[in-house]
């Protein structure tokens, strides 16, 4: 292979290996039911920070950082981590 085409592969691999090296340490959701997932958070304060969101849409819940678009909501805090649906 020459030069010219060693290049972008080589690009490709180091975007592959870089890509992996930050989901290798990444937290699984866990699935806390009613369309409710957390990461680093308890089950049972995300299924309330979602209803309190999904009540007041307020920026902002208990130290939590909220946003929605389309049908989800995320509140975040830190590496915690809330994710639902919005009815």
């Amino acid at each position: 292979m020459t030069l010219p085409r060693l290049v972008p592969l080589a690009i490709a691999v180091a975007a592959q290996f870089a890509l992996a090296a930050t989901t290798f340490g990444a937290v699984p959701l866990e699935n806390c039911g009613g369309g409710v997932r957390a990461s680093k958070v308890g089950c049972a304060k995300a299924k309330r920070i979602a209803k309190e969101y999904a009540k007041t849409r307020d920026r902002s819940i208990w130290g939590y950082t909220c946003s929605a678009g389309d049908s989800r909501g995320r509140c975040v805090l830190d590496r915690k981590l809330v994710l639902f649906q919005l009815n």
